[in-house]
């Protein structure tokens, strides 16, 4: 598979957003490097964060990451690599800089 650019990555993500994020565990979608070792490399790759990797046997065919996302493109396609990515659950946490002042304005 050729070498994915980061135009095309975004391609992929803006046809495929909506059903990745539905998958059981995933919790954020982005744009990585294909390969983990590499990180500043230009081989980029769609990233699919997820709580926790499970194998492919345990989930049901439609709930499945696939390896790879077919991007359309008038006659014809690409096929980006998707790189999936155990993140863990992900905790917003409280954002202590509201309770601070505004300059020249009283805190709620």
């Amino acid at each position: 598979m050729a070498a994915a650019s980061e135009k095309l990555c975004e391609k992929a993500l803006e046809q495929n957003e909506e059903r990745l994020s539905r998958l059981p565990n995933v919790v954020g979608l982005g744009i990585v490097s294909r390969h983990e070792d590499e990180p500043e490399a230009k081989d980029l790759a769609v990233g699919v964060y997820v709580t926790k990797k499970v194998s492919q046997k345990k989930l049901r065919r439609t709930d499945r990451i696939p390896s790879r996302l077919r991007v359309d493109s008038g006659d014809s396609y690409r096929l980006v690599p998707v790189r999936v990515i155990e993140q863990g659950e992900v905790v917003l946490e409280p954002n202590d800089s509201l309770a601070e002042p505004v300059l020249g304005k009283e805190p709620l």
